[in-house]
């Protein structure tokens, strides 16, 4: 990811950060997911300076 900070200044996304079950033919596969982490990853991408806020569980 890019440090470049963007001239929108920062942002704090407050939200779910999940891990996404998918199971197939091949077996489990873990991927990251939930609404708020891709909104953060889409904006850090995008060079805005952002943090996440979410719980983490078990």
């Amino acid at each position: 990811m890019s440090n470049v900070t963007s001239a929108a200044g920062s942002v704090v996304v407050i939200g779910d950060a999940l891990i996404d079950e998918i199971r197939d033919d091949a077996g489990v596969r873990e991927l990251v997911g939930g609404a708020a982490l891709n909104v953060a990853v889409g904006l850090r991408r995008l060079g805005v300076d952002t943090t996440l806020v979410a719980m983490v569980g078990d």
